[in-house]
C-alpha cells in the first residue's frame, strides 16, 4: 500500500499549494480486450475494499466512472463495506468543492471521492482498473490497480501511480 499512501500524501501536499507532478509515473501499456464471465461488481468490491483501508479521510464516497459521468456502485458493493472506518458511502451523497469533498447529509468536509473506471481485462483471471482519489475539484491522485482472481476472490497484486489531475483532465507522463 506504499503507492496508495504516497498518493494520499501527494494529494494533500497539492492541496497546500504543492504539485502532484512529482508523484506522477508512467501510464498504461497495451491491454487485451478479453471479456470474461465475471461481474465487474466483484472487481469493484475488491478494489474499493483495498482502497478504503488506507484511511486518511473523514469518509470515502465511491463512484464508477463510465464515459463522461460517474454513477454510484451497486448497493451490495457499498453494503459489503458497511463496517469500515472511516465510513463508506455512494458518491451521490457527496459534493465535490474546490477545497474538498463534503457530505451532503452532515455537511462535514475532509472526505475522499474514490472513482474507478470499468475493468480492462488482461485475461479471464486478471483485470486492471484506473483509480482516482479526488480530494477536491483540482486535487487528485490517479493510479492503476492490477487484480488477480484467486480461489479466495480478487486480490490486488500491483498498484502504479499514473498522473496528476482527473479523468480526461490530465495526460499520462512517460
Amino acid at each position: 500500500m506504499g503507492w496508495l499512501r504516497r498518493a494520499l500524501v501527494c494529494g494533500m501536499v497539492a492541496g497546500l499549494g504543492g504539485g502532484l507532478a512529482a508523484c506522477a509515473a508512467v501510464g498504461h501499456g497495451t491491454r487485451s480486450a478479453v471479456a470474461p464471465s465475471v461481474a465487474p461488481g466483484e472487481v469493484f468490491s475488491a478494489a474499493f475494499a483495498y482502497l478504503v483501508r488506507s484511511g486518511g479521510a473523514s469518509a470515502f464516497y465511491l463512484a464508477v466512472h463510465e464515459g463522461e459521468r460517474d454513477r454510484d456502485p451497486e448497493a451490495q458493493t457499498v453494503a459489503r463495506l458497511a463496517g469500515v472506518r472511516p465510513p463508506v458511502y455512494p458518491a451521490s451523497r457527496c459534493e465535490v468543492t474546490d477545497a474538498d469533498v463534503r457530505d451532503r447529509v452532515t455537511g462535514r468536509g475532509g472526505g475522499v471521492l474514490l472513482r474507478v473506471e470499468r475493468p480492462r481485462w488482461i485475461d479471464d483471471r486478471t483485470a486492471e482498473l484506473r483509480v482516482e482519489y479526488r480530494f477536491g475539484r483540482r486535487n487528485t491522485a490517479n493510479y492503476r490497480l492490477r487484480l488477480v482472481r484467486t480461489e479466495g476472490g480478487w486480490r490486488i497484486v500491483e498498484e502504479q501511480p499514473l498522473w496528476a489531475g482527473g479523468f480526461g483532465e490530465a495526460r499520462s507522463r512517460s
